[in-house]
């Protein structure tokens, strides 16, 4: 089960760099953190679960594909609040 998740630990790579900015401001970059979500949570998350769900039948892996699905659901909804905060500048309604 790990070797299906082991190949996404990549997509931490924003927390670390949202992570280090908390920690010390001066390390602070929102246009690192957008790129490197974008790069690892879109982009490497989409590669990924696109080969799971075309994976040959019976393969282990499409048994997780839902997961993956999931998830991307997920990461698009996070990203798609970043862009409206940071490259739009919109404030964030009040539900």
């Amino acid at each position: 089960m790990s070797s299906v998740f082991a190949p996404f630990t990549v997509e931490e790579l924003p927390t670390l760099i949202l992570g280090l900015g908390t920690i010390d401001s001066r390390l602070r970059t929102d246009n690192g953190f957008g790129l490197t979500f974008f790069l690892t949570r879109i982009l490497w998350h989409f590669f990924g679960v696109y080969n799971a769900c075309t994976a040959p039948s019976g393969h282990p892996i499409r048994k997780e594909a839902w997961f993956g699905v999931v998830s991307m659901a997920l990461h698009l909804h996070w990203f798609a609040k970043w862009i409206r905060k940071y490259l739009l500048g919109k404030p964030k309604k009040d539900q």
